[in-house]
């Protein structure tokens, strides 16, 4: 059964800062080659207190992600998104396609998350006292209203780098999808859409 309510893209996302115990808001942008070279490839990796070697174990520290916008730059189908503070700083960021195609329900497309990340500072199992939380949330929620606004029922799937149990808690479905041994996990249409009206973004 089709469902028909309404949703907007959202344009900001909330975030927590760890240290102050405070809630700020960051704003959900488009990522362009400059800001992904200035302000992810040469800012994010400058992490105080954590080993290059420890750096270089996380999964994407080799993800150039100007170089990967530009990959993608003349696609209709990719859009790149990030999370900036007000100071123009990047705490999250995502490739994503809207011609992916669903394994648990073969025949209907999703939105393909191709890549995300959140800013090293913020990963629990990299420091011990991470900055922001909710970077890596609000853009898997952007992507779920953007598989909504096209029709798809809200349906999102993606190759996880890292941490598999994080998409496991959030209801996400393995399955025996493997690309350079990365497993493609789905978020089925009916947990993505109990998530998007739980969040109040259905009306």
């Amino acid at each position: 059964m089709s469902d028909h309510r309404k949703v907007n893209l959202p344009e900001r996302v909330t975030l927590t800062d760890v240290r102050k115990n405070a809630r700020v808001t960051a704003n959900l942008v488009r990522l362009d080659r400059e800001t992904a070279k200035l302000c992810i490839d040469q800012k994010w990796w400058e992490v105080e207190g954590v080993s290059a070697q420890r750096l270089r174990e996380e999964i994407d520290y080799h993800w150039k992600w100007k170089v990967l916008i530009s990959k993608y730059q003349n696609n209709p189908y990719v859009t790149n998104m990030a999370v900036v503070l007000e100071d123009g700083s990047v705490q999250g960021a995502m490739i994503y396609r809207v011609d992916g195609k669903s394994v648990l329900e073969p025949g209907k497309r999703t939105v393909l998350i191709d890549r995300v990340a959140t800013a090293p500072k913020n990963r629990d199992g990299l420091i011990a006292n991470p900055c922001y939380r909710g970077a890596g949330s609000g853009l898997l929620t952007f992507a779920l209203c953007q598989s909504y606004v096209l029709g798809l029922q809200a349906r999102v799937n993606l190759f996880a780098a890292g941490d598999e149990q994080y998409y496991v808690d959030r209801g996400f479905v393995r399955t025996k999808i493997v690309h350079e041994e990365m497993a493609l996990f789905e978020l089925p249409s009916s947990v993505a859409l109990e998530r998007l009206t739980r969040k109040g973004m259905l009306s």
